[in-house]
C-alpha cells in the first residue's frame, strides 16, 4: 500500500470536517466516472486515493501518476518533485509531462471540475513549463532523462498544434463550456509552435476543416449571454488571439491563407445547400404528423398583469432581431383546438389563445435569403406563453450557426432579464408513462448538455403536427373568437 512521504501532512484523516469536505468533493468525480463507464473496481481504487491518499502499487486499478498529482490535496514544488520522481523510466517521465500539459486543454463540464482543481492543474502546468513562455523543441534533463522542455511536439499524432485547435473548437462551440481552461495561457505557445508544424497537416481535409472552423469562430465571433460561465473567458480568448495574430503572424503560408479566407466567409454554404425547396403547407395537407420537425416550441408561465409579448419584443428590438414594432391592438384571440395535441389540451384545459407574430431579421437568421416568423401564443386561461417558429423552408435554418446562437441568446435574455423562463417541449426519451423517464446513468452527461437550454421532459408535443401545422406567414389560418381584448386580458 504505497503513500507519499508527505501523506500525513496533506491527508488530514483525523479531522472529521476535512474528511467530510473531501467526501463531498468526491461525489461529482465519481458521478462522472460512472457516466464514462469506468470499471467499478477502478473507481473504488481512485476513491481510496482521493479520500485516504493510498493506492496499491502495481495494481491495474490504481490511479495514474498524473491523476495522483492532480488530486493531491495540497500542491507545492517539493511535493510535485517527489510525486514526479515516481516516474522511473524515460517513457514514464515523458508521458507524465505530456499528460499534465494536455490536461489544461481538457474541455470538462464545470460541475465535474471544482475551482481549486483548476488551480492545481495550472500549478502543475507551470511547473512543467518552468521558465518557458513560448514553444520550443529544445531538450532538457529531468529525472536523469533527456526530455523536451515543452513536452508536446508540434507535428506528431495527437500533436500540440492540431490538438489545441480541436479542443478550442469544442470549447468555443459548447454553450455549457467550463470557464476554467488553459487555452488563453497556451496561446503564445501555440502561435510559436506553428513554425515547427509539419506542412503535411494541411493535406488532411479534417485538419483544414478544423483550422477553418476555429478561424471562423474568431473572425465572426458570436458572444454568448453572460449567464453562461465561460462567456467572458471566450471573449478574452478571442481578444488575445487577435493580439497574438498581430504579434506573431502566421509563419505557414497555408495557415495565413485560411485566416484571410475566414474573414470573407459569410457562412452562406448552408444557404445554397439547404434553402432549395420550399415546404408548401395548406390547411388541407396538415393531416400527417411531422414527428421530427426541426424548429423548437418553447413554453413559459407569466405573472398576472404582465404583458409577455412586450417583454419578448423588448429583447428582440434591443438586439435587432425583428423587423417591425409591436402593436398591441393587433393581438388576436384565436382558437387552437385543431392544432394542439390532445395530451397538451388535457394539460392546459382549453385551446383559445392570444396570437401575435414577429418577422425576424436577417441578423437573427444569419442570411437575407430566408424568412422566419416567431409566433407568440398567450393561453387565456392557464397563464402560459408559447413561442413557436415557422419558416418558409423546411429544416432550412438548422445549419445556421448565427441562427442557433441568436436563438439561444434570446432565450437566455428572456430568462435572466425578463423573468420568462422558457423551456423547450422536448421528447428526450419515450415511455408508456404520462411523462418520459430520465435517461440511464451512462447517458446522463448527454442529458445535462441538453439541459443547457431548459426543457420540459415530456413524451408529447404541444402541437399536433409539429410546428409545420402552422402555416408560414399566414394570418387567417386561425379561427378568430370573441373575448376580452388583449390589453383588457392582461390587466383584468
Amino acid at each position: 500500500m504505497a503513500k507519499f512521504s508527505f501523506h500525513k501532512e496533506v491527508w488530514l484523516l483525523k479531522d472529521p470536517q476535512w474528511l467530510s469536505d473531501r467526501a463531498l468533493a468526491w461525489e461529482p468525480i465519481e458521478f462522472q466516472l460512472l457516466c464514462d463507464g469506468v470499471n467499478k473496481n477502478r473507481i473504488s481504487a481512485m476513491k481510496r486515493y482521493f479520500i485516504k491518499g493510498e493506492w496499491t502499487e502495481g495494481s491495474e486499478y490504481a490511479p495514474s501518476l498524473e491523476t495522483r498529482m492532480r488530486w493531491c490535496p495540497t500542491i507545492s514544488t517539493s511535493y510535485i518533485d517527489e510525486m514526479a520522481s515516481e516516474a522511473t523510466t524515460q517513457y514514464g517521465t515523458k508521458y507524465l509531462r505530456e499528460t499534465l500539459v494536455k490536461s489544461v486543454m481538457k474541455v470538462v463540464p464545470e460541475e465535474f471540475m471544482p475551482f481549486d482543481d483548476w488551480h492545481r492543474r495550472l500549478t502543475l502546468f507551470q511547473w512543467v513549463t518552468n521558465d518557458e513562455v513560448e514553444y520550443t523543441d529544445k531538450l532538457i534533463e529531468y529525472n536523469s532523462f533527456q526530455v523536451r522542455a515543452f513536452p508536446l511536439e508540434a507535428s506528431k499524432k495527437n500533436d500540440f498544434s492540431m490538438s489545441f485547435i480541436r479542443h478550442a473548437n469544442n470549447w468555443l462551440s459548447m454553450c455549457g463550456s467550463n470557464q476554467y481552461q488553459g487555452f488563453l495561457i497556451l496561446l503564445p505557445f501555440w502561435f510559436s509552435s506553428l513554425h515547427h508544424m509539419d506542412k503535411s497537416a494541411f493535406e488532411r481535409k479534417q485538419n483544414l476543416k478544423s483550422i477553418s472552423q476555429l478561424f471562423l469562430y474568431i473572425r465572426h465571433f458570436i458572444p454568448q449571454h453572460a449567464c453562461h460561465a465561460a462567456s467572458q473567458a471566450k471573449k478574452e480568448f478571442v481578444t488575445e488571439f487577435l493580439k497574438c495574430v498581430e504579434k506573431y503572424g502566421f509563419t505557414l503560408e497555408r495557415m495565413a491563407e485560411l485566416w484571410e479566407a475566414a474573414l470573407e466567409d459569410k457562412e452562406d454554404e448552408w444557404v445554397d445547400k439547404r434553402l432549395t425547396k420550399e415546404f408548401s403547407l395548406t390547411l388541407d395537407n396538415t393531416e400527417s404528423e411531422y414527428k421530427r420537425a426541426f424548429f423548437s416550441t418553447f413554453i413559459s408561465n407569466f405573472d398576472e398583469g404582465e404583458d409577455p409579448i412586450s417583454h419578448i419584443f423588448y429583447q428582440l428590438k434591443k438586439n435587432e432581431f425583428c423587423l417591425h414594432e409591436y402593436v398591441p391592438k393587433e393581438v388576436k384571440l384565436v382558437n387552437l383546438e385543431s392544432m394542439l395535441s390532445k395530451e397538451f389540451k388535457s394539460e392546459v384545459g382549453q385551446g383559445d389563445a392570444y396570437h401575435y407574430r414577429f418577422e425576424m431579421s436577417s441578423k437573427y437568421i444569419g442570411t437575407d435569403r430566408s424568412i422566419l416568423f416567431l409566433n407568440v401564443f398567450i393561453l387565456n386561461k392557464s397563464r402560459r406563453v408559447i413561442i413557436s417558429e415557422s419558416s418558409r423552408v423546411r429544416n432550412g435554418l438548422c445549419k445556421s450557426r448565427v441562427f442557433n446562437a441568436n436563438r439561444l441568446f434570446l432565450l437566455d435574455s428572456l430568462r435572466t432579464e425578463s423573468n420568462l423562463n422558457f423551456a423547450r417541449y422536448l421528447n428526450y426519451s419515450r415511455s408508456d408513462e404520462p411523462k418520459s423517464i430520465l435517461p440511464a446513468p451512462e447517458d446522463y452527461l448527454s442529458y445535462l448538455k441538453l439541459k443547457i437550454i431548459p426543457f420540459i421532459d415530456s413524451n408529447y408535443s404541444i402541437f399536433l403536427h409539429g410546428v409545420y401545422g402552422l402555416l408560414h406567414g399566414v394570418d387567417d389560418q386561425f379561427k378568430l373568437v370573441d373575448g376580452l381584448s388583449y390589453s383588457d386580458f392582461i390587466t383584468e
